[in-house]
């Protein structure tokens, strides 16, 4: 992203620094959305006892609220190890 910017060049010490800040970003910006589907995922296959089964609007509803909060626990502690 930064090598489009000719004047980030200038300083190398300084470009590489925020180049690797940005690179950890974008590996890390999905992790929430991928913890929260995965906590989804887990509730829905406990009412299911595994089974793939067509789960009801409101089944799936009630899941996805059940593992949000779940997830206002979980996530912050996840995301501040990584």
């Amino acid at each position: 992203m930064l090598r489009r910017i000719p004047s980030a060049f200038l300083n190398k010490a300084y470009f590489d620094s925020i180049h690797s800040k940005l690179l950890e970003y974008e590996n890390l910006k999905d992790a929430p959305m991928l913890l929260e589907l995965a906590i989804w995922k887990v509730k829905i296959a406990e009412e299911t006892d595994g089974k793939s089964v067509l789960l009801a609007a409101d089944t799936k509803e009630q899941c996805r609220s059940v593992s949000l909060t779940m997830i206002s626990i979980v996530v912050p502690q996840v995301m501040s190890f990584l």
